[in-house]
């Protein structure tokens, strides 16, 4: 049997989508591990869960606050130049801040105490290892749960040290930052310890070694969209990501179905195969024409793009054009939706009579032909805040184009 490895990135508060994850794998059948990593909060996940401490980390996570991780001010970018942009709440506590050299972690210090346990860490048969930063140069340090029986808290706390925003951990003299500077993914770890197989759990939209996607014995799960920032404590945020963690893991296993939003499993409509061939014709047409068009494939590249994916196969290409109408009508996308309950959703939201936007495109009441959806969808594209989000300049018309047949042709009832 191979050797299974659980890898888990870092991501502050980010960690309780790993809780949603790893909740589907045990559901799944799939926390037989034999080898944990992690590193930054994912290390200290990976400890919890080395000692068999899961509901112990769910736990941390559904009653976490800030002060129990910073006391006083908690900025929610831990960068520097997120410091210099919260220079205003930054300024009160820079006192304390430089007396430190950093926020004041206690709280925080006191959590990792609480929660690690070296008896119940060092019994379990399961390998560990996580990741810390030389201050110098950023060079990466693998550490092996050997390593941790003199300085087990210090190395989590040192793969956890958000610097410039945490103080540096120094451990033997020697001065040590967060791990994400030097791998925030240690699927190399993993694999340096023997792992055969490895799942690996992201916090962010894109994946941090784009070279292992698609490798036999490698599962990357990660979020379709940023969750928040490094550092949120609203409640509703976090059970959300709890959930979305839960879903991803769940459609990449093939539970349900779905790129960003997830779907009960469902046939692709008859419609489609026409829609897919009108598509490439589309875009074979854009292509001749020269000038604007910069891509052979604008319909494609966009859905890739949208998808943070390197390719879309046939089905998820479906999808994904799905996830572009839920996201444009703002359905939830923590729920686990039927396809014929999405397609009267969306009919309902494109079909009601202020489904424009009544202060910039006010002429349109309802849509009730392609050329209306077309100007919709390029009035959306053309907005500052979904024009990166969604599509380039260069395949606006395409793609509205496309969007519009696909919804006039498979969604509307």
């Amino acid at each position: 049997m191979r050797k299974r490895a659980l890898v888990l990135s870092g991501g502050g508060t980010k960690g309780v989508y790993q809780c949603g994850a790893v909740l589907a794998l045990k559901e799944l059948g799939k926390d037989n591990w034999d080898i944990i990593t992690g590193t930054s909060v994912g290390a200290l996940n990976a400890a919890m869960l080395v000692q068999g401490d899961f509901e112990a980390m769910d736990q941390m996570y559904e009653n976490l606050e800030s002060q129990q991780i910073v006391k006083g001010y908690m900025p929610k970018d831990l960068s520097l130049q997120g410091l210099i942009r919260d220079h205003r709440n930054v300024l009160p506590v820079l006192g304390d801040y430089l007396k430190n050299e950093g926020l004041d972690i206690s709280p925080f210090l006191d959590m990792v105490d609480r929660y690690y346990d070296p008896e119940r860490f060092f019994a379990s048969p399961v390998q560990f290892g996580c990741v810390a930063a030389k201050k110098q140069g950023s060079t990466p340090v693998f550490i092996t749960k050997e390593m941790m029986r003199e300085n087990g808290k210090d190395w989590l706390i040192a793969s956890a040290s958000a610097y410039p925003a945490f103080p540096v951990k120094v451990i033997d003299g020697e001065e040590y930052v967060d791990g994400g500077y030097a791998d925030n993914s240690p699927i190399d770890f993993a694999m340096q310890l023997g792992a055969e197989e490895v799942i690996s759990i992201e916090m962010h939209e894109k994946v941090l070694h784009p070279g292992y996607l698609g490798r036999e014995h490698i599962t990357i799960i990660h979020p379709q969209h940023e969750l928040f920032n490094l550092l949120e404590f609203d409640k509703v945020k976090l059970i959300r990501a709890k959930t979305i963690g839960y879903l991803d893991t769940m459609k990449t296993y093939g539970v349900l179905s779905g790129i960003r939003y997830a779907f009960t499993p469902y046939q692709l409509p008859a419609e489609y195969d026409k829609w897919y061939l009108q598509v490439m014709r589309l875009e074979a047409m854009a292509y001749r024409t020269g000038g604007k068009w910069t891509s052979r494939e604008p319909v494609m590249e966009t859905l890739r793009l949208f998808s943070h994916r390197q390719s879309l196969d046939y089905r998820e290409m479906f999808c994904s054009s799905l996830d572009v109408l839920m996201t444009i009508a703002g359905l939830d996308d923590t729920t686990v939706w039927e396809y014929d309950r999405a397609r009267q959703e969306l009919t309902a939201f494109f079909s009601r009579e202020d489904a424009a936007d009544a202060d910039s495109w006010a002429d349109v009441k309802a849509f009730e032909g392609k050329g209306e959806m077309i100007r919709y969808f390029m009035h959306l594209i053309r907005s500052p805040q979904d024009q990166e989000d969604i599509v380039s300049k260069a395949a606006m018309y395409p793609f509205a184009t496309a969007l519009a047949d696909f919804y006039l042709s498979m969604i509307r009832v």
